[in-house]
Formats: structure tokens, C-alpha cells, sequence
């Protein structure tokens, strides 16, 4: 979801740049914002990174506005890429570019980037750190496989964390009974008494 909103705003705001190189590849054709990003798409699949650090160093050599939109260009794809080390390395060069044309534009460009390059990298651990936790709990979660809450034709005998038998007093209630497989195929039958309370 976050990927094509990125390349939507990436469309918008470098289509003057991929307007001109795309309409190159189909003179006459008018492109709508969709079609731009699918085509900065297919371009940054295609570029690879060695060869977009070289487009970013020959950016840096220009002194005007495309330069900086070229430094802009090369923060975004690799940001849109994941890697954030190299676009925050790259959007400060369009911090200090910006700063040293005196462009307000692109230095607030450059801070707005800044700032949506720390909420896609937190966003990225988050659901990192969730994918692995999630894998974890299924993992455990996968130890027990419950069997239809009927016991067994031959269930094995009952285990209880209670050994002493109850007061005679009180008739003891009828436990409900839930078969429960755990790691080696073996059936537990786990019993629950009317106070809610299991046993294995």
C-alpha cells in the first residue's frame, strides 16, 4: 500500500523531469499521473544503483534548479527502494545544494523528504518487527493442534496438578474435556471444572 502512494507522489512531483524523458520514448502521446508513475517505475526498475549514484554525481556538478530536482530524484528512488542510508546521504546533498543556491524551495523539500524518510523506515521496522513476532507466535501457537473437543476412543489416563481427591461433601462436578495434540503426536486430554479452571 505505502509503495504506490511513494511512487504517485514521486510522479507528481518529478513529472516535469519524467515527462520530458518519457515522452521521448512516445512522442505524442499524453500520459496521465498513473501511467508517469508506471513509467518511473519501470525506469527505476531498470536503473540500477551503481548507476544512479552516477546520475546523482553529475547531478551535484550542476549549479541550477535540475540539478537539484536530479539530487531529488535519486533521494526518492533510493528511499522508494529501501535503502535509507544511502537517500538520507543523497537528500542531504540536496539539503546543502539547496542551501548553497539559496533555493527555499528544495531546502524544504529536502526537509519534508527527510521527515517521510524517518516514517517509512519506522514503518519498515514496525511491520518487520511484527512479521517476526507473528512468525513466532504461530510457531508456538503450531505446538498445540486441538482435536475436534471430543476425547479420544483410547485417551491416555488423566494427569491432574491436584493429586488429593475432593470432600466428600460436595459431589464433584462433571469436567468438560477437550483432546489437545502436542509435539510427537501425543494426545493430552485437558479437563475443565466449573469454576473454569484446566488441567492437563
Amino acid at each position: 500500500m505505502l509503495r504506490p502512494v511513494i511512487l504517485l507522489i514521486l510522479a507528481v512531483v518529478c513529472s516535469g523531469v519524467f515527462a520530458r524523458a518519457t515522452a521521448a520514448e512516445t512522442p505524442g502521446v499524453a500520459r496521465s499521473p498513473l501511467d508517469l508513475a508506471q513509467a518511473v517505475e519501470r525506469r527505476a526498475g531498470a536503473t540500477d544503483f551503481k548507476a544512479l549514484e552516477v546520475f546523482g554525481w553529475e547531478a551535484m556538478r550542476r549549479n541550477d534548479r535540475e540539478g537539484l530536482q536530479r539530487l531529488y530524484h535519486v533521494a526518492w528512488i533510493f528511499l522508494n527502494q529501501g535503502e535509507f542510508e544511502t537517500a538520507k546521504t543523497w537528500n542531504d546533498r540536496l539539503m546543502e545544494g539547496a542551501r548553497r543556491q539559496g533555493d527555499r524551495r528544495y531546502v524544504q523539500i529536502a526537509r519534508l523528504t527527510q521527515q517521510n524518510a524517518a516514517m517509512v523506515e519506522q514503518a519498515t521496522a514496525a511491520s518487520n518487527a511484527l512479521r517476526q513476532e507473528t512468525a513466532e507466535l504461530s510457531s508456538q501457537v503450531s505446538f498445540f493442534q486441538v482435536s475436534g473437543g471430543r476425547a479420544p476412543r483410547s485417551a491416555p489416563a488423566r494427569v491432574s496438578a491436584h493429586p488429593t481427591p475432593r470432600p466428600a461433601s460436595r459431589p464433584a462436578p462433571r469436567a468438560a474435556q477437550r483432546v489437545v495434540k502436542v509435539a510427537g503426536g501425543r494426545d493430552v486430554v485437558l479437563t475443565s471444572d466449573a469454576d473454569g479452571w484446566e488441567e492437563f
